[in-house]
């Protein structure tokens, strides 16, 4: 069933939604959902990055994120699987806001801006570096892409 899936997706040119329950989350951008026939899927945040677990202000983006996700009903617009198989998706709160949005706009992560050249996101994290929110408020911050390449131990985003 999960390859069949998984097929459909590759051969659509258009996004799939889905809606479930968040069963787990593991950082402030990547999360499971339980879809419709009990498929579990790992789900990555399209188009933005948040801050790693041993980096400033990752603890708070996956309190954030947990907070409003975990056995919680969201929609995800699949936009497509990454390398380490997440479907990298833009995911809909029950509120009817976008969590990837939400998260720029509490200054918990990045515009992903080598995967989207979307002007809203980059205004979004713009707006919050402006208002020092969340992570601009500190005088210095790395990008966690940059604290990857750095601090090389296995990290998959």
């Amino acid at each position: 069933m999960r390859l069949l899936i998984l097929l459909i997706i590759f051969l659509s040119n258009d996004c799939i939604s889905q809606c479930g329950k968040v069963i787990k989350v593991y950082d402030g951008d990547t999360f499971t959902i339980i879809l419709e026939g009990n498929l579990k899927l790992k789900v990555r945040l399209a188009y933005i990055d948040c801050p790693e677990h041993d980096q400033a202000f990752g603890i708070e983006a996956k309190s954030y994120a947990s907070n409003i996700l975990l056995n919680s009903k969201v929609c995800i617009d699949i936009r497509y699987y990454d390398p380490y198989k997440r479907a990298v998706s833009w995911v809909k709160l029950p509120s009817g806001k976008a969590l990837n949005e939400e998260l720029l706009k509490m200054g918990l992560a990045w515009h992903f801006v080598k995967f989207s050249k979307d002007k809203n996101l980059a205004e979004l994290e713009k707006n919050a570096k402006i208002h020092h929110i969340g992570l601009w408020k500190s005088p210095v911050q790395q990008a966690p892409w940059d604290f990857r390449k750095q601090h090389k131990r296995g990290f998959i985003k």
